[in-house]
């Protein structure tokens, strides 16, 4: 199916934006990657913007569409990534979990096992949907990160550090 520059703008706008400015905040860092794949996106708008061939233009704008989708589920994978790594780096932790989070541990379990139930379904949408419309599974990847995000906010950062700074060392 033929997409149309406000296709690419939209994608850009509503969907892109939000999750790679959260990536950069959270990650530290442009990922090459999806820098890469902006360029791409770039680069194929300005040789449909630049040529006289309807064919030429057509193809330049599908590929920059399916760039920009490439990139903003390149960028919720990498964001949920960041996210699942940060909360299970203490939620695995049985004394940083007993001592350091703001809830019961049946709490913890359950948002832990609903984040990895998300997961699996966004992984499952991802490879359904490839060839397709790879942009149905960047909702499945941002709803598992927001899972993700919703178990490390029940971690107490401050009690985590408290705890590790009276914590005797093992060596």
């Amino acid at each position: 199916m033929n997409k149309t520059e406000e296709d690419v703008f939209r994608v850009y706008q509503e969907t892109f934006k939000g999750i790679y400015a959260d990536l950069v905040v959270t990650a530290e860092k442009k990922p090459a990657g999806i820098l890469e794949q902006l360029e791409h996106c770039f680069s194929h708008f300005a040789v449909a913007k630049t040529s006289a061939d309807h064919t030429v233009i057509q193809e330049n704008i599908n590929r920059a569409y399916g760039h920009i989708v490439r990139a903003s589920l390149d960028a919720a994978k990498l964001l949920w990534s960041e996210l699942r790594e940060r909360a299970e780096k203490f939620v695995t932790d049985e004394e940083i979990r007993r001592f350091c989070i703001n809830t019961s541990v049946g709490v913890v379990y359950s948002k832990l096992q609903n984040a990895e139930r998300l997961s699996l379904r966004a992984r499952r949408s991802e490879i359904e949907n490839i060839g397709i419309d790879p942009e149905l599974s960047i909702a499945e990847w941002c709803e598992a990160t927001l899972a993700y995000q919703e178990l490390y906010d029940l971690i107490d950062l401050d009690r985590v550090k408290q705890y590790q700074q009276a914590k005797p060392s093992t060596s």
